[in-house]
């Protein structure tokens, strides 16, 4: 019932179905400005509150963080981030960015790491039983007292946390085929 700053992987166009599965209400998500490109779909998230982002003019970029973190504190809502900052496309965990970091210690709201499997590798949507795809949230990181020189080493600490699990998840996975 609190506002909060969720991350997950970025693996594939599924992240936005699966992940959207489990968001809690009074969540809406970060996503690229090229969204808005995609006929219905790019106008329906925008129109659904989700927040866009332009990562190619850095001020910009970051006044939509700063934008960010008033909603989170004025609107009481939380936030969905991926922090890789593009799709792995089965590459593994790629290296997180700060922002999601930096936003959560300036709205003083904790970080929620979700991982899921490696699906890219296990699900094949041409078939009728497509495949296997878990979800873990791991316990949430809290940003109290912490200011924005902590963000690379929250953002380490992070993506240490989700490559273990989703480890975990991918052998789970595995094992059970």
């Amino acid at each position: 019932n609190r506002p909060m700053v969720m991350i997950a992987p970025h693996q594939n166009n599924l992240d936005l179905i699966i992940g959207g599965l489990g968001i809690p209400a009074r969540t809406v998500s970060l996503g690229k400005i090229q969204l808005l490109q995609i006929p219905v779909f790019g106008w329906f998230y925008w129109l659904s509150g989700h927040i866009l982002i332009n990562r190619t003019n850095k001020r910009k970029a970051k006044y939509s963080m700063e934008k960010v973190t008033e909603n989170i504190q004025g609107k009481n809502i939380s936030i969905w981030i991926m922090p890789e900052g593009t799709r792995s496309r089965g590459r593994g965990l790629l290296p997180f960015k700060n922002g999601a970091f930096r936003t959560a210690i300036d709205a003083q709201v904790p970080i929620i790491p979700v991982a899921f499997n490696t699906y890219s590798e296990s699900v094949d949507l041409n078939r009728l039983k497509a495949g296997k795809i878990i979800g873990h949230v791991l316990d949430p990181i809290p940003t109290t007292g912490l200011d924005k020189g902590d963000a690379p080493r929250l953002a380490q600490e992070s993506w240490e946390k989700m490559k273990a699990k989703i480890a975990e998840l991918d052998a789970e996975v595995f094992n059970s085929n």
